[in-house]
């Protein structure tokens, strides 16, 4: 055993944490409400307190709550990047955009660093061009895929049709891979985790899914997609939604039941903090009951990032290291983007600038 007995306080977090997921929907929510701004008055508070220094952001997506209850995903994902700057860009705000590895540097000097994602590849209406456009603003993470079927690929709901991915969608993914830009594969369907993981030629992330073995809900992953997230080098973030915990108990130590399967199959330096933190996102679209989410059901003492210090201390009382708790929450994370991110110095946004490159090189 190593670490302290007895729970946390939230006042006083002992570790960094990186969040691996969260929606926009509380932004959106609480703006069309009239509030100017929803970033540094109401939800940095509550990340402060849990020692986050860094989230990444689903700035847009597949659904309509994605697009504020339009079909419009490539104008919502424009207008919630619009938002985000105009409260950043405030003298003081506390918040900055990580587009570099080199952002990545100094996490202690007060602000809180996001990192923009699409929970699904709508936005892009299935033009590679858009990816580029999107990585331009700031763009550096993104689930191929939500629930349903997109232009790049089938989400889980649609598994039983057993479709992976498009060609679109291969072409997007070696595209992302290209900028640097984060492969995130939860929501796939099965058949699209594994065309993805075929046509991947680096580790990728399952940013917010369970597993099976534990709780068997459809969003979490089997042992057989975790052996293969093992050999392809992967990450696996734990999401904090009671059902995908155990909807029947669902506590912080049975999610640490979570965190020790998944360090047993990939390596617990494999592991980190998904988030996926629902609590205060307002309601949802009429038009969105088909991805209805079991709001108003939390992990206990879990339901969101100010109590983080509390899933620490269960990691610290289950008798894990210092290290590796300091890892999973938030470590593991920083490490993985500080080696996928593009450098600053080397980003090369263009194609044919990079094959210019290439045969100049003799490459």
């Amino acid at each position: 055993m190593n670490g302290r007995r007895g729970r946390e306080t939230s006042d006083n977090p002992r570790y960094a944490v990186a969040e691996g997921h969260r929606d926009v929907y509380e932004q959106v929510y609480h703006r069309l409400r009239g509030h100017r701004a929803p970033l540094q008055e109401i939800l940095l508070p509550r990340l402060k307190v849990g020692g986050v220094v860094l989230l990444v952001y689903a700035v847009c997506g597949d659904t309509v709550d994605h697009a504020e209850g339009t079909d419009r995903p490539m104008w919502a994902a424009l207008e919630h990047i619009d938002q985000f700057f105009l409260e950043v860009e405030q003298p003081d705000s506390g918040m900055m955009l990580v587009r570099w590895r080199e952002d990545l540097e100094h996490l202690s000097d007060g602000r809180i660093r996001f990192l923009f994602h699409f929970e699904g590849g709508s936005p892009l209406e299935g033009s590679v061009g858009a990816l580029r456009s999107f990585y331009r603003l700031g763009l550096r993470s993104m689930q191929l895929v939500h629930n349903r079927r997109n232009l790049l690929g089938d989400g889980v709901a649609e598994r039983g049709s057993g479709g992976g991915l498009t060609r679109t969608g291969e072409a997007v993914l070696r595209e992302m891979e290209r900028l640097g830009i984060v492969v995130d594969l939860a929501h796939a369907s099965e058949a699209t985790f594994y065309h993805a993981l075929r046509v991947a030629t680096r580790p990728v992330v399952v940013s917010h899914s369970n597993c099976a073995s534990v709780c068997a809900h459809v969003r979490n992953l089997s042992d057989k997609q975790l052996g293969t997230i093992r050999e392809n080098g992967g990450l696996v973030g734990v999401n904090l939604i009671a059902a995908f915990v155990d909807a029947e108990r669902p506590t912080i130590d049975r999610l640490v039941d979570h965190i020790e399967h998944l360090a047993g199959f990939i390596g617990i330096d494999h592991v980190y903090v998904g988030g996926d933190s629902i609590k205060y996102e307002g309601p949802r679209s009429l038009r969105d009951v088909r991805y209805a989410s079991p709001e108003g059901v939390f992990v206990e003492d879990l339901e969101e990032a100010d109590q983080y210090p509390n899933l620490a201390a269960a990691l610290l009382r289950r008798g894990y290291k210092e290290a590796d708790v300091a890892g999973v929450m938030g470590a593991n994370l920083i490490r993985y983007l500080h080696q996928t991110l593009p450098s600053r110095t080397q980003a090369m946004v263009s194609p044919l600038a990079a094959e210019r490159v290439g045969t100049e090189s003799g490459g």
